[in-house]
């Protein structure tokens, strides 16, 4: 049989499948305005039938680009702070300094409390130390949380993971792991506390662990005015849509050894992760542009 054009006649012979191509040069064409197909023995064979497929293919390489969607990754913070459930009923000197030093008062002593409060002897002839002036932020208003513990949980389960809840964490936990010694605490500001941190508490978690989530934390150095504390925490590698964490078995007592009824702690979002959301769009040559593809397109969507 054979099969051709109006200016090209190609045979193939014989009485099995048979395939003939035409070849033709890179950004070439050919044009077949009208196609047959012959069989000289289809009109001698009555149960006989002519099948043909025409097909056109590609030889060369194909070019071929990767489209990418992506946005700088910014971590979620969440802060920790604990509430004593009393307004405190003192406050920071305003004419207290540190001798020899009429530009330190307590709000340098602030910035590094557990240093500072103790050591920084007074020059204003009232107090013999900070602690004695700087009652609020030394934390000597009689409304702090002077002892017991909480728990940290969280659920991830809805963005594919499981939940986890701490040990229990002292009301002066460290913040860091640099700040254990041994494995325990010596204490803030020298109160002899031997527990773990913040963050090895919450690095110890299996739900966070499993995501590859790891957080690392910082705590503002003074109390607040509820004779409480807060701790900064910075969840590294975590998806945008991370919940917030939750607290437990909530036990405090103050310094003066009141039992806390009213006690407290609160976590709040400092700063979201970032996610990407949205669409685009492709052009080609500026001219062609496609509808808007969703920032997540499969790649049936891209097609």
């Amino acid at each position: 049989g054979g099969f051709g054009t109006d200016d090209e006649v190609m045979s193939v012979e014989g009485d099995l499948d048979a395939v003939a191509a035409v070849l033709v040069a890179e950004d070439g064409s050919l044009l077949l305005p009208d196609l047959t197909v012959d069989d000289d023995d289809l009109n001698d064979t009555p149960s006989g039938y002519l099948d043909m497929t025409l097909t056109a293919c590609h030889g060369g390489v194909l070019e071929v680009q990767t489209v990418t969607t992506s946005a700088t990754h910014v971590n979620a913070i969440q802060t920790i702070t604990t509430d004593s459930g009393i307004e405190a009923q003192c406050a920071d000197s305003a004419t207290w300094f540190k001798a020899g030093s009429p530009n330190k008062g307590c709000a340098k002593v602030a910035q590094d409390p557990d240093a500072r409060c103790s050591s920084w002897m007074g020059d204003d002839g009232t107090t013999a130390d900070a602690s004695g002036a700087c009652e609020l932020t030394c934390g000597y208003c009689g409304n702090e949380i002077g002892s017991g513990s909480f728990r940290l949980s969280i659920d991830l389960s809805s963005i594919g993971g499981s939940s986890s809840t701490t040990n229990l964490i002292q009301f002066d936990a460290p913040s860091s792991t640099q700040e254990e010694v041994g494995g325990v605490n010596v204490g803030v500001a020298g109160s002899g506390f031997q527990h773990g941190s913040i963050e090895s508490r919450l690095n110890a978690l299996d739900a966070l662990q499993a995501l590859g989530i790891s957080v690392e934390i910082e705590r503002p150095p003074s109390t607040t005015s509820r004779g409480g504390r807060s701790w900064q925490v910075t969840f590294i590698n975590a998806p945008h849509d991370l919940p917030l964490l939750t607290t437990s078995d909530v036990a405090f007592e103050t310094t003066s050894g009141a039992a806390l009824h009213q006690a407290s702690v609160a976590v709040h979002e400092d700063r979201p992760g970032n996610g990407l959301t949205g669409t685009f769009t492709l052009g080609l040559g500026g001219a062609v542009q496609t509808p808007p593809i969703p920032h997540d397109a499969t790649a049936e969507e891209m097609r």
